[in-house]
């Protein structure tokens, strides 16, 4: 078990310390963030465009993230020989790849408690920004603290980790990610609504499952197959779930005060499963029959 939570620890640290990852994670939190202020016309919902941008953002930004975590850190592994080493220390090649996975698992963990924060900041700027419009018949506008709160996350995150790089030798990009999960978590003390939190993380625990079967089935190509190629089974694994995306993506279940019940993210859970456990075991058995 100590072995196994190595490769794990390792595998989170190293995706975090990607480039691309925090590429990803900044590009997916400044989407979130100015997409629903600079969308001057309100119709319906004030907090609509901010919901729906941020689980958009958490979606796509996260099914970049794992697909190109999986494969970039298992690839790695082979061609820089690591493998062998690993391999070699009596690590069974089931438990490697499993715990391979749930590095990546835990990495992109990292990106949605990110995202997720930024974007319930964002819908509370819009409610208030709402609130205020409708009382003097004005169109509805962001917020003017929230969307200060949230782009300071966005732009102090790496300026505090290039201060650390600079000052204290640490890595940027692994302390820029986590920076910015920190700020984060902490801009939501502004105006915090524990009401619609509870409402809102059922919807993001279900709109983040889908990316679980694409980082499997990217990770377990890569076993096989260069980056490229196991890349490309990642997406095109993505582009077969398409049909089933309505019943993970459901950002309109809280249109209107409404929410989506537990029951509801918990079978969702339970029916990824079987994709997922498919991938891995494909990956295993390719991994078996690998001469490393």
């Amino acid at each position: 078990m100590r072995r196994f939570l190595s490769i794990v620890n390792a595998t989170a640290v190293e995706l975090l310390d990607d480039p691309l990852s925090l590429l990803v994670s900044l590009s997916a939190a400044s989407l979130s963030v100015l997409a629903p202020t600079l969308h001057y016309h309100q119709f319906g919902e004030c907090t609509r465009m901010a919901r729906d941008a941020g689980l958009s953002a958490i979606f796509l930004g996260g099914a970049i993230i794992c697909i190109t975590g999986a494969v970039r850190s298992i690839r790695r592994e082979f061609e820089s020989k690591t493998a062998e080493m690993v391999l070699s220390r009596a690590v069974c090649r089931h438990s490697f790849l499993f715990a391979k996975y749930f590095g990546v698992l835990f990495s992109y963990l990292v990106f949605i408690v990110t995202l997720s924060s930024l974007s319930l900041v964002m819908i509370t700027g819009a409610k208030i920004g709402g609130e205020a419009a409708a009382k003097i018949g004005d169109v509805p506008k962001m917020h003017g603290i929230s969307f200060a709160i949230a782009t300071s996350v966005v732009i102090l995150a790496p300026a505090i980790a290039g201060f650390m790089n600079r000052f204290f030798k640490s890595r940027f990009v692994l302390t820029a990610n986590l920076t910015l999960m920190f700020l984060a978590l902490i801009s939501l003390a502004y105006k915090i609504d524990f009401n619609f939190i509870l409402k809102f993380l059922p919807v993001v625990f279900t709109a983040s499952l889908p990316q679980l079967f694409f980082s499997a089935t990217a990770g377990a190509m890569a076993v096989r197959f260069k980056s490229n190629a196991a890349s490309l089974a990642g997406v095109l694994s993505a582009v077969v779930f398409i049909p089933f995306v309505g019943s993970f993506y459901l950002p309109e279940a809280l249109a209107k005060g409404g929410s989506l019940g537990w029951s509801y993210a918990l079978m969702a859970f339970l029916s990824i499963i079987p994709w997922v456990l498919a991938s891995l075991l494909t990956g295993a058995a390719l991994l078996s029959r690998k001469e490393v």
